[in-house]
């Protein structure tokens, strides 16, 4: 019976961070979310190869309840301006202190995670999924029907 309590625990605090980054981004609480780590100053190559490939599934899905975030480790505001600014990123930013990917139980190396609109997770990528096959894995998180909750 622990183990159930444990994950039951793990799943209620996974679902409060989705809701406080939903909400911070201004995202709706009935939209599946796409969070996106990044680092300000690493590859830009990188940060635009994720935002292409997520820019193409959702012009193709033409799925508009869905809220895109970049989680940024940052520890001022202005650092969030200034990523948003020089990155022309158009999607919402949340300020990660350095624990989120802890809060959300996902490993240290995740690059992309999704959310379903019940705040569940759907899948997550790694910079290594975000290969010429990216497209398509992020194609079938989302096509995946057991895990859609809408």
């Amino acid at each position: 019976m622990q183990p159930v309590l444990m994950g039951h625990v793990r799943l209620s605090k996974t679902m409060k961070t989705i809701k406080i980054i939903k909400t911070s981004s201004k995202c709706s609480k009935d939209t599946k979310v796409i969070l996106i780590f990044i680092n300000i100053g690493e590859c830009i190559k990188c940060n635009i190869g994720i935002k292409a490939t997520i820019d193409s599934v959702l012009f193709k899905e033409h799925d508009t309840a869905v809220c895109i975030t970049a989680v940024v480790p940052c520890n001022r505001d202005i650092e969030l301006k200034v990523f948003k600014q020089n990155s022309g990123w158009d999607y919402g930013v949340f300020r990660d202190d350095g624990s989120i990917k802890e809060k959300l139980g996902l490993p240290t190396d995740t690059r992309l995670a999704i959310y379903d609109s019940k705040n569940i997770l759907i899948g997550s990528l790694t910079l290594d999924d975000f290969d010429p096959t990216a497209y398509s894995k992020m194609e079938k998180i989302f096509a995946n029907p057991k895990h859609d909750s809408q």
